[in-house]
């Protein structure tokens, strides 16, 4: 049991986030998630699968989603975001287009 223990831990990967987010930690973002949902605030962390805290946040969620039928937005401290519900992560500040360094 102790062999197999060893060898499932020699051979695991390490994991580590899909993309970097280190360049807009701590700034402004706008997330987008499932179901059509936008965060906006303050990226204050995130893990490996990509689950992210947002704090100083605005929710807003649209009205064909909403139970009053009108946009709504909501002030929160701090947004947990489950990473498989993650659809899209924007820096408010804008992104530079670089080129592909695979592209000939």
């Amino acid at each position: 049991n102790q062999n197999r223990q060893q060898k499932k831990n020699t051979y695991a990967p390490k994991r580590g986030p899909i993309i970097d987010l280190e360049p807009v930690l701590n700034k402004q973002v706008s997330v987008r998630i499932s179901g059509g949902r936008e965060i906006i605030g303050t990226l204050a962390g995130y893990d490996q699968l990509m689950n992210l805290v947002v704090e100083n946040a605005v929710v807003k969620t649209p009205g064909h989603i909403s139970y009053s039928e009108k946009d709504e937005e909501i002030k929160l401290d701090k947004v947990v975001v489950i990473g498989r519900l993650l659809l899209a992560l924007e820096p408010m500040d804008g992104y530079e287009v670089i080129t592909n360094p695979n592209v000939q």
